[in-house]
This record gives structure tokens, sequence and C-alpha cells, in this order.
């Protein structure tokens, strides 16, 4: 079980991630739940792969992940 204290301790990382999502969905032209959707997915692609994350700069990884997941069609459903 996750302990409450870690989760409040990793909040403003968190949204600052979620921040810069949605700053990167734009480039998509989506609106409402779409990009919603994509962010969503987009988060889950990099909380699967953290090993990705130290390989690169943040950024080019949350923009390659976003971008093969709106490919894939993943954040369409």
């Amino acid at each position: 079980m996750t302990d409450p204290a870690n989760v409040q301790a990793l909040k403003p990382e968190m949204d600052a991630l979620w921040g810069q999502l949605n700053s990167y969905a734009v480039r998509y032209h989506l609106s409402g739940a779409e990009r919603d959707r994509l962010v969503e997915h987009t988060f889950i692609e990099l909380a699967n792969e953290p090993e990705t994350i130290p390989e690169k700069p943040v950024e080019q990884a949350i923009a390659e992940t976003m971008h093969r997941v709106f490919m894939s069609g993943k954040s369409a459903h």
C-alpha cells in the first residue's frame, strides 16, 4: 500500500508533469475528453516505462511517448 506521506511528497512533481502533458497535448489540436484521454494514456505509458525517462531529457520522453500514444489510437477510446 502506498504511504500517504509519500504521495503528498510527490504531489508537486505530479502536478508539474500533468501540466507538461497538457501543454504537449495542445499540439494535437484536441480538446475536452479527447485531450484528457491522450494525457492520461501518455501518463500511463510513462509510468509503465520509467526507464525511458533517465535515458533522455524529460521533454523528449514526454513528446515521443505522447506521439506514440496518439499514433497508436489508444487515446481515441
